[in-house]
């Protein structure tokens, strides 16, 4: 069968990629074709521009905004290397678009399409873009294609006021599942039907998976002990809390953002340019992590890592589902003190993940792969 994934898989971001080669990888282990829908419309692209446009009426803004983005201009081509790499390579996709606008859907030819992971399902507010994106939703494809929703988000889960445009786009699939209890419940309490809460794609595929994936290049090994700390929203107050705590263990912080920084240019050990498999490979060994991104969070739990989750506000959501079905919701914090906990035993965490797994493979399997 040929089965197309569509999902965001051309963003600078270790989870969205990783997100989707696990999924990719998962449905070729069942001997299946599979091909990533290389949809990246103009409007989300322009986002990831190297010189960003500020349209602020005051020009002190614009001006700042312009020297900013020169300044930052070869951090952003080099990161914007690195992921285009692994995207061609692992992903399978070419460099250059495929499909850019919705007009183009009506002539794919798959017998199913998987919808997500990640953030498919997002309320978008970008400057010439504001609304969900239909495509996602499975419009334009042709009623002979079944469309299966797999892990589904939304992000910050609301309604937005678009209840009948949910419902009606929510109806274009023949099967869907969610990533989150708070979506699952949003989801049933529209359409009426119970929404399964299946584990996010990385989690398809074991440990030895990924420790393989990673072993394909030789990576430096550092040579002290450390806490790694993914800062995928920059908070001074956990940035003290990690240095805090990473004293109190006499252990070094190696440090990566998720984006482009000028203040952390000529910080040591910190990296904004790092490429997918040195991500993976310095969680896989960090003593401690700690993280502020739901797939750092995930791999941690899936590397079996002592970590905590930083609290992000209402971008938390989906760390907290995640937590709650490993039971492990005191890693969960906002503040040192919460630091003051025991070591994670995984065995009980296995124990529920492995059920979880189980559950969210029956369900493709049900859904028709």
């Amino acid at each position: 069968m040929k089965v197309g994934i569509l999902t965001y898989h051309r963003t600078l971001n270790y989870g969205a990629f990783l997100q989707a080669y696990s999924l990719k990888k998962y449905v070729e282990s069942l001997g299946h074709e599979v091909e990533i829908i290389d949809y990246w419309p103009e409007w989300h692209s322009r986002i990831y521009n190297v010189i960003q446009n500020n349209h602020s009426s005051s020009l002190k803004v614009s001006i700042l905004s312009f020297i900013r983005s020169l300044v930052l201009s070869p951090l952003y081509i080099a990161r914007t290397k690195v992921f285009e790499k692994s995207i061609v390579q692992d992903l399978g996709v070419n460099k250059k678009v495929l499909l850019k606008n919705e007009n183009e859907f009506y002539n794919l030819s798959c017998d199913l399409i998987i919808y997500g992971s990640d953030q498919i399902w997002r309320y978008n507010n970008f400057q010439g873009y504001k609304g969900f994106d239909a495509v996602y939703f499975a419009e334009y494809v042709s009623k002979k294609i079944k469309k299966v929703s797999y892990a589904a988000s939304m992000g910050v889960v609301c309604d937005y006021n678009k209840k009948d445009w949910l419902v009606l786009h929510w109806n274009n699939f023949d099967s869907l599942s969610v990533r989150e209890k708070e979506l699952s419940i949003l989801v049933s309490k529209l359409t009426g039907k119970n929404i399964p809460v299946v584990i996010d794609p990385v989690f398809l595929n074991s440990k030895d998976f990924w420790y393989s994936y990673i072993s394909k290049d030789k990576l430096y090994v550092p040579t002290e002990k450390y806490i790694l700390f993914y800062n995928l929203i920059p908070d001074s107050k956990y940035s003290r809390i990690v240095t805090k705590f990473a004293a109190n263990k006499n252990l070094k912080v190696i440090e990566i953002i998720g984006t482009t920084s000028i203040k952390k240019i000529f910080q040591r050990n910190v990296y904004q340019t790092l490429d997918i498999k040195k991500f993976l490979f310095y969680i896989k060994n960090a003593e401690y992590v700690f993280s502020s991104s739901f797939h750092g969070v995930a791999f941690s739990i899936l590397f079996e890592k002592q970590f905590f989750a930083l609290d992000t506000g209402n971008q938390f959501g989906r760390v907290t589902s995640l937590l709650k079905m490993c039971e492990l919701e005191k890693r969960a914090i906002n503040c040192f003190d919460q630091t003051e906990v025991e070591d994670i035993d995984y065995e009980r965490t296995r124990i529920l993940i492995s059920n979880k797994i189980d559950e969210s493979k029956k369900f493709l399997q049900q859904s028709g792969l």
